[in-house]
């Protein structure tokens, strides 16, 4: 499935930090009861209401053809989808630059956000994760239609389950072009719904505050060109830290320099604090739909992908920002109709949804997911990441991620095999699913048995964690290639 909402919401304000976090131990309990029997036909998930219609509809909301669906698009992308022209932005600054939305099997919610939304997008990037059949001949459809231009992208991933890696192929992209171009990037799921004129108030909003950091880009660029200098630890000169092209297991920022890197946690904590980096599209702190500033993505660096398949990557990449003292922008005025994030329905409402005939793959793909979920292997990666064994979110006081292993905040360091084998340990689940559903067996068995007997290497990689990352990012005196991105994308 897409996300969600979601395993820890992320931590800026101080005041706030322990109970978000109380509230996201919760929720993960809450999660793990949930689903404890999630390849069984409970007496919950027997009586649960759907939350879609057989079309993926929501209630209350209207069906949407899949042409009205196009015309909505074509309003998004403001080109004439029958002329096959792209028309011109009246006014750049109420334009959103960039939006990538990660999707699997929400075509209703696709739709309905897409005639939902008011503001046009000049780039705009749908990441399949999963493959699932359904969406594939869905967004096959849509590519067709928009064949004519470059606004709008779709990027197959198919062996991919991963919503970090999903944002990533967006983000690298979104860098790729000009500051004056894309100058902040959004990031949304599909089950999020805006009140009228909110998008219109927020987009200027974001552009000053994106654009405040251009000189701060430009200054940063100069100094990390000098790199390594007298600021770079020994470790790190040979082999040197800084990976951006995604054909890596190393992963760091563009443009956080080592001077920097280096600070101790309160001088660093000041080095954005006069910058925007998490930008909110109301008064809360909510990452269903949400943007970074370019200046926060070039020193942040990239969500960590090994918060696999989802959850906790957006927190984590909060506590980096506020790490470098970037400050939240929310915009103000819809306190009283705030964004509407329906959350967590493909999962919940499964029990009684009866999908029409070509949306059957659905309901397989979304109850293994949810038995994916269920074992929050994304939480104990983030809390080896933070050195956290007592599951206590850091609070402005202790924890830094890496302490350790000295690595900077803006790098990580792929865990090929972990991930490998979260992958097949998925599509195990999805098998089971999809053959109790064509009833061609009764019961499941648990898909972590089918894989430690199937390949008991890669069972155990799935309580991996943790790698020696400062001697694994390095092959020789090169750096070492991640094997699982290559030719791991298809983009239509």
């Amino acid at each position: 499935m897409t996300k969600r909402k979601r395993g820890c919401q992320p931590l800026v304000a101080k005041s706030v930090l322990s109970v978000i976090c109380l509230i996201a131990t919760i929720w993960v309990i809450v999660a793990v009861i949930f689903f404890s029997n999630v390849f069984e036909e409970s007496a919950s998930d027997v009586d649960a209401q759907p939350y879609f219609d057989e079309n993926l509809t929501r209630p209350g909301e209207p069906y949407i053809s899949f042409d009205a669906y196009l015309d909505c698009l074509a309003q998004r992308l403001n080109v004439d989808r029958h002329t096959k022209q792209e028309l011109p932005f009246a006014q750049w600054n109420t334009t959103m630059p960039y939006l990538v939305v990660p999707v699997t099997v929400e075509q209703g919610d696709m739709k309905a956000l897409a005639c939902n939304m008011s503001v046009a997008v000049r780039h705009l990037t749908y990441v399949q994760n999963g493959g699932v059949g359904s969406m594939t001949a869905f967004l096959d459809g849509v590519a067709a239609a928009f064949a004519f231009t470059r606004r709008l992208k779709v990027v197959r991933m198919p062996h991919n389950f991963g919503y970090s890696v999903a944002l990533n192929v967006a983000m690298r992209d979104a860098l790729s072009m000009p500051f004056e171009e894309v100058p902040f990037l959004m990031m949304g799921n599909n089950d999020v719904r805006f009140p009228a004129g909110m998008l219109e108030a927020g987009m200027p909003q974001m552009y000053a505050q994106s654009l405040a950091g251009r000189a701060r880009v430009a200054e940063l660029e100069a100094e990390v060109a000098t790199e390594p200098n007298e600021h770079t630890p020994p470790r790190f000169r040979d082999v040197p830290l800084r990976s951006t092209d995604g054909r890596h297991v190393l992963v760091t920022s563009r443009l956080l320099p080592d001077r920097i890197r280096y600070m101790s946690k309160d001088e660093r904590r000041n080095a954005f604090k006069d910058f925007a980096g998490p930008l909110y599209v109301d008064h809360n702190v909510e990452t269903a739909f949400w943007g970074l500033t370019r200046l926060a993505m070039e020193v942040t660096g990239y969500f960590d992908e090994n918060c696999y398949p989802a959850y906790y990557e957006d927190t984590d990449y909060v506590r980096r920002m506020w790490l470098l003292g970037f400050q939240s922008f929310h915009v103000r005025g819809f306190e009283r109709r705030p964004m509407r994030h329906i959350g967590g329905g493909s999962v919940v409402g499964v029990g009684k949804f009866k999908p029409a005939p070509h949306l059957s793959d659905i309901p397989p793909f979304i109850r293994a997911s949810a038995y994916i979920v269920n074992l929050v292997f994304s939480y104990h990666y983030t809390m080896g990441k933070y050195e956290l064994p007592g599951g206590r979110w850091p609070d402005r006081r202790n924890k830094e991620p890496y302490l350790s292993q000295h690595l900077p905040l803006d790098a990580y360091v792929l865990n090929e095999r972990r991930n490998a084998a979260l992958t097949e340990l998925q599509r195990i689940a999805i098998n089971e699913e999809t053959l109790k559903s064509f009833k061609r067996r009764n019961t499941l068995v648990s898909p972590e048995v089918i894989l430690e007997q199937k390949d008991g290497a890669a069972f155990k990689n799935l309580r991996m964690v943790a790698l020696d990352y400062v001697l694994y990012y390095r092959d020789g005196d090169k750096l070492r290639v991640a094997l699982s991105r290559v030719n791991s994308t298809v983009a239509a």
